[in-house]
């Protein structure tokens, strides 16, 4: 393995609801809550319509945005069981792998720790 994971889903029908995302993935892993959800001077916008989630596993992370996700890793390591989770939680909830109307963007490989 000579490169760090790096790929970046989508999802089109609609914004993720990154609050209640935070909530539902903050069982299995570490969540914080990257960007603030509202700026004291301008507008207030709910973290569903602005801001970033980082979720943790093993050796994958996770930065959420309603409508973006980018799965990457530090260093190149075999991913472990709750790597793999977050990978599949994140494929559930960014359904595509692509802009609207372009190609898909192929999923790296990687390895899987034995």
């Amino acid at each position: 393995m000579a490169e760090p994971y790096h790929h970046v889903r989508f999802r089109l029908n609609g914004p993720l609801d990154l609050l209640r995302t935070k909530t539902m993935l903050s069982g299995s892993f570490r969540v914080t809550v990257r960007k603030a959800p509202h700026d004291p001077d301008g507008p207030v916008f709910q973290l569903m319509e602005k801001g970033e989630i980082k979720v943790e596993a093993d050796t994958l992370s996770a930065l959420l945005t309603p409508n973006q996700a980018v799965l990457f890793q530090k260093q190149a390591k075999p991913f472990t069981r709750l790597d793999l989770a977050l990978r599949s939680e994140v494929a559930h909830l960014y359904e595509k792998m692509g802009t609207y109307r372009s190609a898909p963007i192929p999923e790296p490989s990687f390895e899987v720790e034995k």
